[in-house]
């Protein structure tokens, strides 16, 4: 059932025209008496694109009251006439209002900032492409939701994911900046979590992923991700910063000119590519089953000096092989140019440097536990403590 005057008219109680919508459910015990739309439980998104359709160019907020509301096909902010500044909030009560949709249901916005917040989101996908589809959501629970996302700020929400299938969570358009804060994220039998997000900021979040299951995050060109937990996950990077952030059963592993550092790593590995920089990390392994605490590699043979690896300052201790210079399937010529100094590693075999690899610099680095497996030709060895 639902009722409710236009937007801009007067409203039930005269006085000032309003820029909020309040929509109740009968099944929570709200009547006609408390709100402006009345939903009874059953294709409730009829009432709430009533209230979407009545939102002004200037914006406003829909106020959604505690209940359960069952939507059932998609929400659509397209159809309202906005200025391309204009915000739209959809609010909530907290965990006790339930946006439940079907499998498939969409919110889909492509010209207005929408802001969701403080309730608590099951299932459906919400849907952006580009420039005028800022989507915010802050302090809700999410459940099972899936984002195709332009533009993406997410702060303070407790994200939970049981899709059992192979899913991308959240994907990101070509050119989207996305702002990650303070969030919760739980997923359990994904295989790619985040997925293309460039210029991506994850700040002090908490990823969390089930044992043995395969979940992962991709950023890309000019990503920072600092101040993280992550446990059991996969992290692919490329052109990124990669700071601060503490890892249990998780893995890094980067292509081009990546800036890894300040890391503290637990029963995972750094992996880096062509040009970037391992520095500061503390890498601590009990699973011999890992190949290595650290390792660089060449995407292409000859690389020259300017797309040198640096890997400084590192602690490594357990496992098999502290750092390690990969061939990583590259046959001669030989891959060069890779700075290796002031590392600390206390494996038996602490670097292993491969035969594709030459003209490196390895200096000042504490060994004691074991001598450098030079495999490589015309590398240069000073000032280091070996066993």
């Amino acid at each position: 059932m639902a009722y409710g005057t236009i937007m801009g008219q007067t409203p039930r109680g005269g006085g000032k025209r309003y820029a909020t919508i309040v929509i109740g459910t009968s099944t929570a015990g709200w009547t006609t008496a408390d709100c402006d739309f009345l939903c009874d439980g059953n294709n409730d998104q009829v009432e709430i694109q009533m209230a979407i359709n009545q939102i002004s160019t200037n914006g406003g907020e829909i106020l959604l009251l505690n209940g359960t509301y069952n939507i059932q096909s998609s929400l659509n902010f397209n159809l309202v006439q906005l200025n391309q500044d204009t915000e739209i909030v959809i609010g909530g009560m907290g965990d006790s209002t339930v946006l439940n949709f079907s499998n498939s249901v969409k919110i889909e916005n492509y010209y207005a900032r929408l802001t969701i917040r403080q309730v608590y989101l099951k299932g459906g996908t919400i849907q952006s492409s580009n420039a005028y589809s800022d989507v915010n959501l802050e302090d809700n629970k999410i459940e099972n939701t899936i984002f195709s996302i332009y533009s993406l700020s997410f702060k303070n929400n407790r994200y939970i994911n049981s899709i059992a299938q192979s899913t991308s969570i959240f994907s990101f358009n070509s050119g989207a900046a996305v702002i990650d804060t303070n969030n919760f994220l739980l997923q359990v039998g994904v295989n790619n979590f985040f997925s293309g997000g460039s210029k991506l900021s994850l700040t002090n979040n908490v990823f969390q992923g089930a044992t043995g299951s395969d979940n992962s995050v991709s950023a890309r060109i000019n990503s920072t991700i600092s101040g993280n937990v992550f446990e059991n996950m996969n992290i692919f990077l490329n052109n990124c910063t990669f700071n601060g952030n503490v890892l249990k059963s998780s893995k890094v592993s980067s292509g081009l000119t990546s800036c890894i550092s300040n890391n503290y790593v637990v029963d995972g590995f750094l992996r880096s590519g062509a040009g970037s920089t391992i520095t500061n990390n503390v890498v601590i392994q009990s699973d011999t089953s890992l190949p290595y605490c650290i390792s660089a590699y060449k995407t292409m043979p000859n690389e020259s000096a300017t797309t040198l690896n640096t890997i400084s300052g590192n602690s490594c201790s357990g496992g098999n092989i502290g750092i390690l210079l990969d061939a990583n399937s590259i046959s001669a010529p030989l891959v060069k140019n890779c700075v290796i100094t002031g590392n600390a590693c206390s494996q038996a075999n602490p670097l292993q440097i491969d035969n594709v690899w030459s003209d490196c610099l390895i200096t000042g680095n504490m060994f004691p536990n074991g001598p450098i497996t030079d495999n490589g030709s015309s590398n240069t060895k000073a000032n280091n403590v070996t066993g």
